[in-house]
Formats: structure tokens, C-alpha cells, sequence
């Protein structure tokens, strides 16, 4: 194979990868949506950082397995990816809370 056909052959599959990660990012938000005029909840400071959590997880979840899904010829270490992951979520509590919130 010729490189040109090698990155062609690497990004056969960036359209359908591409379409899951927008089919998810919908289904969640429509689940989340149903339910929540569904069941109408009523959140106590901790119920409402329990939602909220799991709210900002799950789609990061999403974009997790589409970007390992484009990134198969040259993955980068787990322990890295989820280093970075865990970074970011220190770095944006450090920043919501030197801001005053």
C-alpha cells in the first residue's frame, strides 16, 4: 500500500464513527430530557451535585470512546488519557472555586 492509501484506509471509518457520536449526544439528550419532565425532580444540594456529576461524566464518556475511535493507528497510553481526564477535572474545580462561585 502506498501511504496516501494507508491514511485513506485509517480514516475509512471517520464518517460512521463520526454519526455515533452524534446519535449518542442526541439519545442522551433526549433520555435526560423525557426524564426530567417525567419525573419532575426536586434536587437537594446533594442530589443536585450527584446530577450534576453524572451529567458532565457521561457525555465526557461519549467524546472518551470517539476519540479512541478515531485515534486506532496510534493510540495513546490509557493510564495517559485518563491522567489528562482526572487533570481536567482538578483544573476546573481549582478555577470554580478561585473565581468566588
Amino acid at each position: 500500500m502506498t501511504e496516501h492509501n494507508v491514511r485513506l484506509h485509517e480514516r475509512k471509518h471517520f464518517w460512521r464513527d463520526e454519526l455515533l457520536l452524534i446519535i449518542s449526544m442526541v439519545i442522551f439528550v433526549v433520555l435526560v430530557s423525557a426524564l426530567d419532565n417525567a419525573l419532575q425532580p426536586v434536587f437537594t444540594p446533594t442530589t443536585l451535585l450527584l446530577a450534576g456529576i453524572v451529567l458532565a461524566v457521561i457525555p465526557a464518556g461519549i467524546w472518551l470512546v470517539f476519540f479512541s475511535l478515531q485515534d486506532r493507528a496510534e493510540p495513546e497510553p490509557k493510564g495517559y488519557v485518563l491522567g489528562i481526564f482526572f487533570f481536567g477535572g482538578i483544573t476546573c474545580r481549582r478555577c470554580w472555586y478561585s473565581s468566588g462561585r
